[in-house]
């Protein structure tokens, strides 16, 4: 378990004050989060981590680059094969080229400072929060439940629809060009998606 002595030298707490969600500054923080979330299905948390957390974590990313499985194919944004039943324009048929590697989480040790961070109660408390839910709990899915994305150069991830209720990402080192993220809001819904 992450102390939050552990967790001040790697996540912003004075700008990001996940640790005290019930006092003044957090309270406006997480309201803040639940406003954007409510707005644009996505909540951008720039400077999160400090400047000594994202070294410690990107050091320890480095040393797992060796296992990481590489993928260099075609995918659409559903992770499914071409469907010829439907019409030539459909999203269904679109297929994007993807040029990544991944570290599955069974490859992170628990007591790394990823694997602790992950695990942190604040962290989990304020995710759930943010995203009202009566509770949230560390994914049972070794494998998936936390990911290295590694994004070599000329390196790309397609658009694509997550398989999950939600995803949170941290950004460990960014591109030194290119390296555009696009959230679209809205595509997709309860009720359908918005095809056109």
């Amino acid at each position: 378990m992450t102390s939050l002595a552990e967790l001040a030298g790697i996540v912003d707490l004075d700008r990001w004050p996940i640790d005290d969600l019930d006092g003044a500054l957090g309270g406006a923080m997480l309201a803040g989060c639940r406003a954007d979330m409510e707005r644009t299905g996505c909540c951008n948390m720039e400077g999160f981590l400090t400047a000594a957390g994202i070294a410690t974590l990107a050091r320890e990313a480095e040393t797992l680059l060796a296992q990481a499985y590489w993928k260099n194919t075609m995918r659409n944004a559903y992770f499914s094969a071409d469907d010829p039943s439907l019409p030539v324009d459909h999203p269904r048929r679109a297929f994007f080229p993807i040029v990544m590697g991944q570290v599955a989480g069974d490859l992170i040790a628990e007591g790394s400072r990823l694997g602790r961070l992950y695990t942190s109660p604040p962290l989990i408390e304020f995710v759930r929060r943010v995203l009202e839910l009566p509770a949230l709990f560390v994914r049972a899915d070794v494998f998936q439940r936390l990911n290295l994305i590694v994004l070599p150069d000329g390196g790309v991830q397609p658009w694509h629809y997550d398989q999950n209720h939600f995803s949170v990402t941290l950004l460990l080192q960014a591109a030194s060009e290119g390296g555009a993220f696009e959230f679209v809001p809205g595509l997709k819904s309860a009720d359908g998606e918005d095809i056109d």
